[in-house]
């Protein structure tokens, strides 16, 4: 029984039969080589992924009891804060404190102008013009201790000047004008939550 046979047609067959198996073993020994590399590689990925993952889950444990506290701090400092802003019928209070306190530090309070109330998502900012007629030092304080009142309340806007006319402030040495305005920001409700 010989391997190879005699006829040339079927030498032929076989030899085409044997180049397309070898062809074929070629091909898929290629395909799967490629395909095993293109597998390690993504494992590798993968291993990299679930460490990252591992370890995002445990800093969120860890995060997730710190951002507890930080949180309850934050809502502390935020109603310690809404605290100092004043509610709606505090604003004519300051204001009143104001002109006591430009007696006390011996300014004249000239003018007190409301503008026009700027509606805020949560707050209302109050803007109001002033003009102090004194001493270059007792606007000083007077100012220090506007800025100092127990509710926010912001001097802006600044413009200083000598009194135009010194003969019409006999009660001063040298007196200075000093025209700013007063911010604040009011809250409408505090009953019905803050931000």
């Amino acid at each position: 029984m010989a391997l190879i046979p005699d006829d040339p047609k079927q030498r032929n067959a076989l030899g085409g039969i044997v180049f397309c198996l070898v062809a074929l073993y070629f091909a898929n020994s290629m395909w799967y080589s490629g395909a095993k590399e293109e597998l390690t590689a993504e494992q590798a990925r993968l291993e990299i992924l679930e460490t990252q993952n591992r370890v995002a889950q445990t800093m969120a444990i860890r995060g997730g009891r710190d951002l507890e506290e930080r949180m309850a701090v934050y809502e502390r400092h935020l109603a310690q804060l809404e605290q100092l802003i004043p509610a709606s019928e505090e604003v004519a209070a300051l204001l009143a404190e104001m002109t006591r306190v430009s007696r006390e530090v011996g300014v004249n309070l000239d003018l007190m102008r409301p503008e026009a109330s700027e509606p805020g998502a949560f707050y209302t900012k109050e803007t109001f013009e002033i003009r102090v007629l004194g001493e270059y030092h007792d606007v000083g304080r007077f100012l220090t201790r506007v800025a100092s009142l127990p509710r926010i309340i912001t001097p802006t806007d600044l413009q200083l000047e000598r009194f135009p006319d010194p003969r019409g402030a006999t009660d001063y040495v040298s007196p200075v004008q000093v025209t700013f305005r007063v911010q604040t920001y009011v809250v409408q409700d505090r009953e019905g939550g803050g931000p």
